[in-house]
């Protein structure tokens, strides 16, 4: 359980609490609870200060409906007993998605964790991001961290990501008369049931029917 002695040790660990009991207690009064809440923020602080060798961090932003910008942290470690670890070590709003803001949160983070021995940063390939880690590099190399300068990892599901999306650009017009066409055939009952009466005619199999699904922006897709 926190006490004294261990605020007295790691005084640093005095913010994190501090931010962990007040979040907690809005949520959950119990005082067995928040304990053990404090307990478990403490056991990853000794984690990073004692027994792991490196951290690696991903980080990503977003906007919520109420328009609200946050940024979450995500520390990886591999603990004494060699067992990968994976702890969600920030959540916090901040001003913009630009590269700055989202740096100094980063620092923030880093500093009330006392994390220093970073072995990489994960992010996607947004512009700000390149502005974040190179800002953060140059404090890390100033807290006299060793090899920063490789610490930037970018996304592979989000680089998959983009080449997909740039590869279904060549077949836009073809998917785009696709949908119109199961538009057509399901905006009239007679036409989908001619439609039906020709697949069994040329032993297409009907294992389902004809759906037009729409993604969230409201475009149409099969």
């Amino acid at each position: 359980m926190w006490d004294t002695a261990n605020s007295t040790t790691y005084p640093e660990m005095r913010n994190i609490a501090y931010d962990v009991t007040s979040c907690f207690v809005a949520i959950e009064a119990s005082h067995s609870a928040t304990s053990s809440t404090l307990v478990f923020a403490f056991k990853i602080y000794i984690d990073f200060k004692e027994h792991s060798q490196r951290v690696s961090l991903t980080t990503d932003t977003w906007t919520s409906v109420q328009r609200i910008n946050y940024m979450c942290v995500t520390a990886h470690y591999i603990d004494e007993q060699w067992k990968l670890n994976k702890k969600i070590i920030s959540f916090v709003p901040i001003q913009s998605h630009k590269g700055d803001a989202i740096a100094k949160a980063l620092e923030v983070c880093l500093v009330e964790w006392g994390i220093k021995n970073i072995c990489s940063i994960t992010v996607d390939n947004a512009s700000s991001n390149d502005v974040a880690i190179w800002f953060l590099k140059s404090k890390l190399v100033s807290w006299g961290v060793h090899m920063a300068q490789y610490l930037h990892m970018r996304c592979i599901a989000h680089i998959l990501n983009l080449v997909v999306q740039d590869g279904l650009k060549m077949a836009n017009l073809s998917v785009k008369k696709l949908r119109e066409n199961v538009r057509w055939v399901r905006g009239s009952p007679a036409r989908l049931f001619k439609f039906k009466e020709l697949a069994t005619l040329l032993g297409v199999e009907d294992t389902c029917s004809l759906v037009l699904m729409f993604l969230l922006d409201g475009t149409p897709r099969t």
